[in-house]
């Protein structure tokens, strides 16, 4: 039952977010604050140490008996919060690019906070006789209300990085199918799997349509095909603006749902001017847009993503994201 290290399950996310990018600038060289997409590459890249020094932990307390546990507790989560804490460390000498100084301040306040708290907690344990006595010192209201606080961040630079086109998983709010969060991404990939199901019906009429299109067929007969398609393309967006998003899928459903925008305002300007087309050729000539391919690319990246928090989470369904 040994948990994955009590607080370290909720702040985990965020710890690889910024401690890994501490650890790219302590080692990376070079002044001046990076880029954000250096921010989040590095992030990427140089999470490993974090990970192994923390799985190491975790895989002693699950080795251990219970009696063992309760004996070696305190040393134990004590060398977690000074893992954490070396990490906050290193983030506060992290110089920051601009769009994510505030997130850094935010979330050294809310580090601190929660490793002074779970210090505070762990001097508590010493009088556990049981595992769950262990577990019961840390359900308190501030100590869940700083995690909350802490987990917050992790989300908020996840949407940073949808926001400004960089596909990343901080692995917010790691709790998995068992927990709450983990009910709730099954309930989301379910209605989202519906979803997906309805839209790739439309857009497979619209293809077989658009396949059985004469060359020498009227500019407005194509017009009539592509309307339809972009009215199955705003459906399935409101459709997905109604869907609750948590934790991991949410910063890369709120990119889908933007990507798909850029697509039908792009696909609305051509039907809009239609009137310019002459041929088929010219209107089809539209779907090489530059744009319209950055966003078609950007959407197939944000679906791998989806799919990738589903595969990682044990829920089982394909999002037919292309490959």
């Amino acid at each position: 039952m040994k948990v994955r290290l009590l607080f370290a399950a909720g702040a985990m996310g965020l710890l690889l977010a910024f401690g890994a990018v501490t650890g790219a600038c302590k080692n990376g060289g070079g002044g001046g604050a990076l880029t954000l997409e250096e921010y989040f590459q590095q992030l990427d890249e140089l999470d490993d140490e974090f990970e192994t020094r923390s799985n190491e932990i975790d895989s002693t307390i699950e080795s251990l008996s219970d009696e063992e546990f309760l004996e070696q507790a305190p040393e134990l989560l004590g060398e977690q919060a000074d893992l954490v804490e070396e990490f906050l460390d290193g983030l506060e000498d992290l110089d920051a690019p601009e769009e994510a100084a505030a997130l850094q301040d935010e979330a050294l306040s809310a580090g601190r906070e929660v490793v002074e708290l779970f210090r505070g907690l762990v001097e508590d344990i010493d009088a556990a006789e049981t595992v769950d006595d262990v577990f019961a010192v840390f359900d308190q209201e501030d100590f869940n209300a700083a995690i909350d606080r802490f987990d917050q961040v992790c989300l908020d630079a996840e949407q940073l990085a949808a926001d400004n086109g960089i596909t990343i998983d901080l692995n917010c709010e790691d709790e998995g199918t068992d927990g709450a969060d983990g009910g709730a991404l099954e309930d989301y990939f379910q209605q989202l799997d519906e979803l997906e199901n309805e839209f790739r019906v439309s857009g497979d009429a619209a293809d077989a349509a658009f396949s059985a299109l004469e060359d020498t067929a009227p500019v407005s007969d194509a017009v009539a095909i592509l309307e339809d398609a972009v009215a199955g393309i705003d459906e399935f967006v409101a459709g997905l603006e109604g869907l609750d998003a948590p934790g991991d899928a949410k910063p890369f459903h709120e990119e889908t749902i933007g990507w798909f925008g850029v697509v039908s305002e792009l696909l609305h300007d051509a039907i809009d001017n239609a009137g310019q087309y002459a041929t088929l050729d010219e209107l089809f000539a539209i779907f090489n847009d530059p744009e319209l391919t950055t966003a078609s690319d950007s959407l197939d990246g944000a679906c791998a993503a989806l799919q990738g928090v589903a595969d990682s989470n044990g829920i089982a369904v394909d999002l037919s994201c292309e490959e």
